[in-house]
């Protein structure tokens, strides 16, 4: 038996010829490049904030959203908890068809789908404004400016305006084909949504009409349902608190599914806004011009005042450290927050 002894090196032995060796038995070796993008220092609640921000505002999708936009069934139903990708799903799908030269029909179905079908109307008029100007499409004769339209109509009044909805929209059909996109499709717990979608295809045989909304219940039947239950828009201090909604009691919201993978920072401390009845202006919160205001300020103006506004820098590693005390407590965050941030 041979014996040989770690401490002496052969001196034959390169580190081409050890490359070489172990790309005999092995495999050639492969450099992987892997871009990575350092942590920013953390040093004010802003730039938590800004910083959390940055990392929910990326685009990403699961494969199972890419495998639906791949599929791009004609109609779909797509549910799921808030923050999950379902308004991705639709707007990125309404853009492919604006990129097919057709026209988008934007349907609010009750008063609380309102703000989220203008946000989506406007999405898509920025989209086509910027595809135009990239020269995708230069014959405005073909695609028209008015390309995208918004409808509304609130079918808790009834059958009535589902009827009027299904007239209106039949009677802007292309021929045979029809492109609608339903956010936040309702009213919840109601049939009228579905009437709605049943007597229309029964009208437009080509129809191709999307939409999503967090409940699963009451939905088409001939509709293909996909059910969406990763967090993608928010961090995950937002999704504790989603999660503790009155509407996941119910059973017909589905809950939340753990998320393979990791959020870079389970973001900056949650801010309770609160609608004064009396002192707003209006009664309901989706109307309310200061609930507004508040929401458009910046978070660091609605978080506790320090004179300094420092706070300190935790390291990110599992344990955490002791930290220093310090004789002035007003002018540091709480533990609370900063360990919200890593």
């Amino acid at each position: 038996m041979h014996e040989s002894s770690a401490s002496h090196e052969d001196p034959n032995m390169t580190d081409d010829l050890y490359l070489k060796i172990l790309a005999r038995f092995c495999g050639p070796a492969t450099t992987v490049k892997v871009p990575w993008t350092p942590l920013p220092p953390l040093r004010t609640t802003q730039d938590a904030v800004n910083f959390t921000d940055t990392c929910c505002s990326r685009l990403t999708l699961l494969p199972q959203q890419v495998n639906v936009l791949h599929e791009a069934p004609p109609r779909l139903f797509a549910c799921g908890p808030p923050g999950t990708g379902k308004t991705v799903v639709l707007l990125l799908q309404a853009v492919e068809w604006l990129r097919q030269r057709h026209e988008v029909h934007v349907v609010s179905t009750w008063k609380y789908s309102r703000a989220a079908s203008l946000r989506l109307r406007a999405q898509l008029l920025a989209s086509q404004a910027q595809a135009r100007k990239e020269g995708e499409q230069e014959d405005t004769a073909i695609t028209p400016v008015n390309a995208v339209s918004m409808h509304e109509y609130n079918f808790e009044n009834g059958l009535d305006d589902v009827d009027r909805a299904v007239e209106e929209l039949a009677c802007l059909a292309k021929g045979t084909n029809l492109c609608v996109i339903a956010d936040e499709a309702g009213p919840e717990g109601c049939n009228e949504f579905k009437i709605f979608c049943e007597k229309l295809l029964e009208r437009v045989s080509g129809l191709h009409l999307w939409a999503a909304r967090c409940r699963h219940d009451c939905t088409p039947d001939a509709w293909r349902k996909e059910f969406f239950t990763q967090p993608l828009r928010f961090a995950p201090v937002v999704k504790r608190k989603v999660a503790k909604s009155g509407k996941f009691c119910t059973g017909n919201v589905r809950p939340y599914s753990c998320s393979n993978v990791p959020s870079p920072t389970d973001g900056p401390p949650v801010i309770h806004l609160n609608h004064d009845v009396v002192k707003h202006t209006c009664s309901s919160v989706y109307d309310c011009t200061q609930c507004g205001d508040l929401l458009a300020e910046p978070p660091s103006k609605r978080l506790p005042y320090w004179p300094d506004r420092r706070v300190r820098t935790l390291q990110p590693c599992r344990k955490q450290q002791q930290q220093p005390e310090h004789k002035h407590h007003h002018n540091v965050l709480p533990d609370y927050v900063t360990r919200t941030w890593f």
